[in-house]
């Protein structure tokens, strides 16, 4: 049943707010900066986000992509990992590197006088890569570690079987980002070396800067800094554009069960993959995504927490993969109620698509993060962030304000007609890791197809 509108006490509307401004420019090697002028931030944050991340990876090497962005700092072709990390600390840097599915990152925060020395070892750091070969077996050997213990880890389990069932088998899509056993075995230092000769393009990176930029050195600017280290970073790499646009593939009503024999709790994770959003949709899909399960009042907490007193809580997340648009709801509950908590998941995803919405609750989500806008932004690293986002997702300048503004003027029923262009009628693919005795037969009975693996 629709929920009456009720009178609530006035909270004032949110604050008026824009995100921090920032400008464009480019290098003399190709490379774009934006460059963001954040006053009183003396930690600067810095940002370089290069071409060849996860997407682009063959489905046999998995992983690649975040073998080599964890090998940059093992060494360059005049210091060991130890020697280098010694000069980032000199400096009260810290700095890391990853991948994503759009590209691969560095990333560092550094008081602002000493932006320049840092970014002259940086430049080494891409420059020079030692890929030395016992460094890279190594982290070979190390990220078999990590993935052997994960295997009795319940929600990274329901997590990759998520990924396994809301994605076909042939797609990149449907392993984990950081690959599995299988691929991260037949990854060899050659994959890694020929992965970063795809990345070392300086016309396709992008470096971001966010801080106080009028401190960042005596007697020079960030763009000298910039083009004085950065800038003389050249390779012999075409420019060329080879990120993948994977079809969007319909989810079915299936269920993978990962068996933990004798579990206490289930950690379930139920979801749908549909196309990339319009822009205007992606507003109305987070609210949605909010409403669901992004704060302690939304439906799925008072649901699952409050009415079936299952679980400490649930959540939910729209995310961006590539061309793909995944909604995934998540929640860790008691063995005997994972059925039920699977059938609310069903009914408020159901419920929303239909337009039948708690106002009150609907209007709390859209307030809340209306709210949070200019407190998601306070510190360097998250402007960088943000930042990031835009140049890989090539969302307009202006996207955060036009966010804010959308945000303002959303109803509910607007969030309601993008969430029912977004959700698949046919129903929620999932994944549930716990005791397949006691939740299998339960979980059948709602309809799902149901897949067994073993856990432990």
């Amino acid at each position: 049943m629709k929920a009456a509108l009720r009178a609530r006490p006035a909270v004032g509307a949110p604050p008026t707010w824009a995100f921090p401004t920032f400008v464009r420019g480019r290098l003399g090697n190709g490379m774009d900066t934006v460059l963001c002028h954040l006053p009183g931030r003396e930690v600067v944050h810095l940002r370089m986000v290069l071409p060849a991340g996860v997407g682009v990876e063959d489905m046999a090497r998995a992983g690649v992509a975040a073998t080599t962005a964890a090998a940059l700092y093992e060494g360059t072709g005049e210091r060991s990992a130890d020697d280098l990390a010694m000069a980032l600390e000199q400096f009260g840097a810290g700095s890391s590197a990853g991948a994503h599915w759009r590209g691969m990152q560095i990333s560092a925060s550094v008081p602002a006088f000493d932006l320049g020395p840092v970014l002259a070892l940086l430049t080494e750091l891409v420059a020079e890569p030692a890929f030395r070969q016992d460094e890279l077996e190594r982290l070979q050997r190390l990220r078999l570690e990590q993935i052997a213990i994960q295997q009795f880890q319940p929600q990274y389990r329901s997590g990759k079987a998520f990924s396994a069932a809301a994605f076909p088998s042939w797609s990149r899509l449907a392993v984990p980002g950081d690959g599995t056993a299988a691929t991260v075995t037949a990854t060899m230092p050659d994959d890694i070396r020929a992965h970063w000769a795809q990345a070392a393009c300086p016309a396709r990176v992008t470096v971001i800067v966010a801080g106080d930029l009028s401190t960042v050195g005596a007697g020079a600017d960030v763009d000298t800094i910039l083009d004085t280290t950065l800038g003389t970073w050249r390779t012999n790499v075409s420019p060329r554009q080879d990120d993948t646009v994977e079809p969007c593939p319909l989810s079915g009503r299936s269920m993978a069960v990962v068996d933990f024999p004798g579990a206490v709790q289930t950690n379930l994770q139920l979801g749908a993959v549909t196309g990339k959003p319009i822009l205007e949709d992606r507003v109305a899909l987070s609210v949605a995504a909010h409403y669901l399960g992004g704060f302690v009042g939304s439906r799925l907490s008072t649901r699952i927490r409050e009415q079936l007193a299952a679980s400490y809580g649930a959540s939910a997340s729209v995310e961006y993969r590539l061309d793909n648009t995944v909604l995934r709801m998540q929640s860790s509950v008691e063995t005997d109620a994972t059925a039920a908590a699977a059938a609310v998941m069903d009914q408020e995803v159901a419920a929303l698509r239909e337009g039948d919405i708690d106002v009150d609750t609907m209007r709390d989500a859209i307030d809340n993060l209306a709210r949070a806008s200019a407190m998601r932004f306070a510190q360097p690293s998250a402007v960088a962030a943000e930042i990031e986002g835009l140049v890989v997702e090539g969302l307009p300048d202006d996207y955060h304000e036009q966010r804010h503004r959308q945000l303002l003027e959303l109803t509910p029923e607007r969030v309601a007609e993008a969430f029912r262009r977004h959700s698949v009628p046919a129903g929620l693919c999932g994944a549930a890791a716990g005791a397949a005795a006691s939740i299998a037969g339960p979980l059948a009975k709602l309809g799902f197809d149901l897949s067994v693996e073993r856990g432990v």
